[in-house]
Formats: C-alpha cells, structure tokens, sequence
C-alpha cells in the first residue's frame, strides 16, 4: 500500500476510522498512523474525534470506551 492508494482511498469515503482503513488494506494500523500523519502535516487529512452515543461522558452509558478518531480527507 502506497500514500497514493490511502490518499485514493480517503477521498472516496467521507470519513473513516483507522480500524477501518487497517481492515480495508489488511495492514496494522501502526503501519497507517505515519503515513496518516504525512497527510495531515501537508494540510490534506483532518482528523475528527467521535464520542459515540454517550457525548464523551460515559457514567450510565452502555456505549463502551472513549472516543474514536475519523479521518476525512479536505485536501485538493
């Protein structure tokens, strides 16, 4: 997998979770997170916290752990 198959990859979806991307190209995601990186630093990838159902507060609440990053790509 290549920078330019992730960059593909992240402008055809609207937002996606770095489990995601590491089931879609069958690589760990420790191998993603530099390359997620690169594209981020050029300005093109934003990365969003989800909460999840509980909003961040989780007293109560049957949604397990904290938030989940999604990963958007805003680049040209």
């Amino acid at each position: 997998m290549s920078l330019l198959e992730l960059k593909e990859y992240l402008r055809r979806k609207e937002s996606v979770s770095l489990g995601d991307l590491s089931l879609h190209f069958r690589v760990p995601s420790e191998a993603l997170e530099p390359m997620l990186e690169h594209w981020m630093r050029k300005g093109n990838v934003l990365r969003k916290t989800h909460d999840g159902c509980c909003k961040g507060k989780h007293s109560g609440c049957s949604c397990g752990g904290g938030g989940h990053a999604l990963y958007e790509w805003i680049g040209p």
